[in-house]
């Protein structure tokens, strides 16, 4: 039984699925984590704690 080579693995659409699903993934990570950065002071004033409290820890 004679193995595929690796890029005849995954051709055609479905490669491309493959590409779109890592891509939507990643973007959703990254917009994810920047979203939750963007939200940290409101969260923080929300639970009356300031920005020199949390810097000191």
């Amino acid at each position: 039984m004679k193995h595929p080579q690796p890029s005849q693995i995954l051709e055609g659409r479905a490669l491309l699925f493959a590409v779109l699903a890592l891509s939507v993934g990643g973007f959703g990570i990254g917009v994810t984590e920047f979203a939750i950065m963007g939200l940290l002071q409101e969260g923080g004033a929300d639970l009356g704690v300031n920005n020199a409290r949390w810097a000191d820890d």
